[in-house]
């Protein structure tokens, strides 16, 4: 069975904590009757947890490839040492 647009969304909308009080309260009635829409929130979960780990390791692979740079311009050596002196 497909799940609806309309379905997707509202639970989207739930998890993003865009629903009102009562449209919240009717979600989560809607969950705890319906033990497939219950999967479908636990795995819409994991999928917005790996999605932010996914996004945060690629920031950190980002400021990596910054940091290398910066660290290997010879105009910025002195700059480099004064903010690693700044946190040492």
């Amino acid at each position: 069975m497909r799940k609806s647009l309309h379905d997707i969304e509202k639970l989207e909308a739930y998890i993003q904590g865009r629903l009102s009080p009562a449209e919240s309260q009717e979600v989560r009635t809607d969950l705890l009757l319906h033990p497939s829409k219950y999967q479908d929130w636990l795995a819409q979960q994991e999928t917005y947890t790996l999605i932010q780990a996914a996004g945060r390791k690629q920031l950190k692979t980002e400021l990596q490839v910054i940091n290398l740079s910066l660290q290997a311009d010879p105009s910025l050596r002195k700059w480099w040492q004064k903010i690693q002196a700044f946190f040492s």
